[in-house]
């Protein structure tokens, strides 16, 4: 049921219309009943015992992931449903299951969810994760009319009973994608003095804790986080500030792309600026007159702490952590 489960998930988001347009648009035309995946299946003959837009969509939402996982046939084979059946409606479709033997009171994942009592089930929905004592379910003509993710208690009263898709095959949860962390990570960076230098990724006193070359003037950066996005923000010596360069157009060695790097080739760098899309990050910069100098976080928005360097000092290395 992997596939029916994947299919349900990108329609998270999709919301009911109040008329018979603009289906295909996930947001538009909200606040009703009428929805592309009632059209859909209004479109297939004899899938239903008559047609069902701008109806309650619950089931009709299940049943059109299956259709469009394994086909019309197959589909209503998974769901223990019969042509021209009652199945859009709640209570017609946990008896389909019960008929067949397929109807549960545990869960398991690929299972159809039914809400309510004996003789008043009034929704349901796809169950594609367990976890902790919960189950998590997909349900369309939830809350507002829309496609969205809810998790209950499984012992939870209002559940009535779980139909189980009549297949063989072993069912796996989906994994939800696993959230970037909130933090910059490992930082990789290359300066420019008259070349470009190895990239560093270490903050240490050796050679390789730094990028530049003590006693040459460095005139162009470039950086990358492991997570997020950097901009750095070059100086020029007894010049100005130029424009932000965003580490996503990061590229070792490039000389051919001024927007991979902040600096201008032969003019002299006295002070850069960064700021970061996650948590935060440290730098400093050593100068030729005055060696290495204080520590600067890129969270600090203004006056001298906001910058690593003095104007008018060359700067010839730079770390970062």
């Amino acid at each position: 049921m992997n596939k029916a489960i994947e299919i349900a998930l990108a329609e998270v988001g999709y919301k009911g219309k109040k008329s018979n347009s603009q289906l295909d648009n996930k947001t538009a035309n909200i606040s009703g009943k009428y929805n592309k995946y009632a059209r859909d299946l209004d479109n297939i003959s004899g899938f239903y015992n008559g047609k069902k837009n701008g109806y309650d969509w619950c089931d009709i939402f299940v049943d059109w992931c299956f259709v469009q996982a394994y086909g019309v046939d197959k589909a209503l084979e998974l769901l223990c449903q019969p042509k021209k059946s009652t199945g859009a409606g709640c209570s017609f479709s946990m008896n389909f299951y019960k008929q067949k033997g397929r109807l549960f009171n545990t869960p398991q994942v690929g299972d159809q969810i039914f809400f309510g009592k004996a003789g008043d089930i009034y929704h349901t929905g796809l169950v594609y994760k367990i976890e902790n004592g919960r189950v998590y379910t997909i349900e369309g003509n939830s809350g507002n009319s829309e496609v969205a993710k809810w998790d209950y208690p499984i012992g939870a009263d209002y559940i009535a009973g779980y139909g189980r898709p009549a297949c063989d095959e072993e069912i796996k949860p989906i994994p939800e994608p696993t959230p970037e962390p909130d933090y910059t990570g490992v930082i990789t960076y290359q300066a420019y003095a008259g070349e470009w230098l190895p990239e560093v990724n270490k903050c240490d006193s050796s050679d390789e804790g730094y990028a530049g070359l003590y006693g040459k003037a460095i005139s162009g950066l470039r950086c990358k986080p492991e997570y997020g996005e950097i901009t750095v923000q070059a100086h020029i010596k007894n010049g100005n500030w130029l424009d932000k360069v965003n580490s996503k157009n990061y590229k070792k060695n490039d000389r051919s792309n001024p927007n991979s790097y902040a600096g201008i080739y032969g003019q002299s760098i006295d002070c850069i600026k960064i700021k970061s899309t996650k948590g935060h990050v440290d730098y400093r910069v050593h100068t030729i007159e005055d060696g290495w100098l204080n520590w600067v976080n890129s969270k600090t928005e203004t006056g001298t702490e906001s910058y690593a360097g003095i104007f008018g000092h060359t700067i010839d290395g730079i770390q970062m952590k």
